[in-house]
């Protein structure tokens, strides 16, 4: 083999037809760690552990079809821990068209396969939270059309992200929630024509939602802008939480209290609320 090859990073060998290497360059024996003459008249396969056979077999098809195979990911356990590799294994054909051999390239892919398993893991990750957490992100365009909902609307709500895209403002929240939706909606809008206001802002309201059984449910939606590149507000990104047990707390907190109001107002007897320090707090009629 050249011995320009030596210098390349990629692994390059040439097989005969029986699959013993008969010329390689030096980073191919450097990845199985062996020298270039304890390497030559061998089988790669023992080298490459567990993984040796199907190695082996891609080096057959190519042998028995005359094809070549390219794009063939691999790997191997090298000193330093698991390697990716992605090879090209064309025939080498005598004058008669006969396939005698083949020759290989490999590149080492271990930190693109690295970070594409990294994103994988953190793309499941976020599908996960996104279908199983309790609250619901979504995104809306300035017309309240629905143009992203994560699949936990299903359980939360009973809609499918599908569905939910197909519904006007007026069907996912109640009469007196989509007339303060409007107001909070044209309230920012005059901030954003006034030029003063933090783009980065974010507002809180509370809404009323409908479930696809026709119940209602209180929800804390928190809300910032979506922008153009050029920094012109065109949507909604926002994150909804169901906050009915603490709806019912509150009411039944007003409750208590009217209640109690009621009862301290009205009594015949005299009730009056004293500090510690013998200051008169507070007195019924």
């Amino acid at each position: 083999m050249p011995a320009a090859l030596d210098a390349l990073p990629a692994f390059i060998y040439v097989k005969d037809c029986e699959g013993r290497v008969i010329s390689t360059n030096l980073a191919f024996c450097r990845a199985l760690n062996v020298s270039r003459e304890e390497l030559i008249g061998k089988h790669t396969e023992p080298y490459l552990g567990e993984e040796g056979p199907a190695s082996a077999q891609v080096d057959r098809e190519v042998m028995e079809t005359g094809a070549p195979r390219l794009g063939v990911v691999e790997k191997y356990m090298a000193a330093d821990g698991l390697h990716w590799v992605l090879t090209d294994k064309s025939p080498i054909k005598n004058g008669s068209g006969a396939t005698i051999g083949l020759v290989g390239m490999t590149v080492d892919i271990t930190p693109q396969k690295q970070i594409e398993d990294a994103l994988a893991r953190s793309e499941a990750q976020l599908r996960f939270l996104a279908e199983h957490m309790a609250d619901m992100l979504w995104t809306m365009d300035l017309s309240f059309h629905t143009t992203y909902v994560s699949p936990s609307i299903e359980h939360v709500l009973g809609f499918t992200p599908e569905e939910r895209s197909r519904q006007s403002l007026a069907e996912m929240v109640t009469p007196d929630s989509a007339r303060r939706t409007m107001e909070t909606l044209a309230q920012q809008l005059e901030l954003e024509r006034s030029g003063t206001a933090d783009p980065n802002r974010s507002c809180t309201l509370e809404v009323e939602y409908y479930h696809k059984d026709g119940s209602t449910s209180w929800f804390e939606n928190v809300m910032t802008a979506v922008r153009d590149s050029e920094g012109r507000l065109i949507g909604l990104l926002g994150v909804s939480r169901d906050i009915s047990d603490r709806k019912q707390a509150e009411d039944e907190l007003r409750f208590s209290e009217r209640k109690y109001r009621e009862l301290f107002e009205q009594s015949v007897d005299a009730i009056n609320l004293v500090s510690l320090d013998g200051r008169l707090m507070d007195a019924n009629p």
